[in-house]
């Protein structure tokens, strides 16, 4: 049987891993769950498509690191991450941040 968790006007399937072509959405506390992370898919415009929407529960601490992750500097996903981990040049803190989240995102992909 599938879970789901609505908020709002959505409805999001929980899953167990985050899958292929998803990323956080950014919602902030609009989730109202400190371990259910909302993802999404999005176009090259940003538009949210929200008959696919889905959450996976991680603990506590990983949902808040890759929730911040997100909001504060873009790495929604693990494919942010690795893409900003290859420039050569960044800001230190962006780089922890990015390395930090890599790590939970492969944890529960």
């Amino acid at each position: 049987m599938t879970a789901y968790h609505n908020i709002e006007d959505y409805s999001f399937e929980i899953v167990e891993k985050i899958p292929v072509g998803y990323e956080i959405w950014n919602i902030g506390n609009h989730m109202q769950s400190a371990e259910l992370v909302p993802l999404c898919q999005s176009d090259e415009s940003y538009y949210i498509n929200p008959n696919t929407l889905k959450a996976i529960k991680m603990t506590p601490e990983d949902a808040t690191i890759v929730k911040k992750a997100s909001a504060w500097y873009g790495l929604s996903s693990s494919k942010a991450c690795v893409k900003y981990l290859k420039r050569k040049s960044g800001k230190a803190m962006k780089k922890n941040a990015a390395q930090t989240a890599l790590k939970i995102f492969e944890k529960y992909m």
